[in-house]
């Protein structure tokens, strides 16, 4: 399994923004701690979200935070209408059915590109 921990200006209202999108909240540090972090959850998908605190991303690096990555996010077919309606929020791009078999949807948040997508019933063997 990987869990990327992906930085954020404030990952406790950044966790908020998931929530609102359908995601559930894992679980959240105290905001007072020394190591502000939150943990979101899509369908055995797991994110952290972490600060752009000098320790892990220096200044020059904020603003390419997100760039070049695409974050794919593998979900059962049979929720990819009910995840994609519950990102309309984010303005997601269509739900196409992508030439190599999957069909899904991009969106971005909190900088970051992501894709859910899922494997066409008829593709799974």
């Amino acid at each position: 399994m990987i869990r990327p921990i992906l930085a954020t200006k404030d990952p406790y209202k950044a966790a908020a923004q998931f929530q609102k999108c359908g995601w559930r909240i894992d679980f959240q540090t105290p905001p007072d701690g020394n190591d502000p972090l939150a943990g979101v959850f899509l369908h055995g998908n797991q994110l952290l979200l972490g600060v752009m605190d000098e320790k892990y991303v220096s200044k020059d690096a904020i603003p390419y935070i997100g760039v070049g990555v695409e974050i794919h996010i593998v979900i059962p077919a049979e929720k990819v209408q009910e995840v994609f309606d519950s990102h309309a929020c984010v303005n997601p791009s269509g739900l196409e059915k992508q030439p190599w078999g999957e069909v899904g949807f991009k969106f971005k948040l909190q900088g970051y590109q992501f894709m859910i997508m899922s494997l066409d019933n008829s593709q799974r063997s």
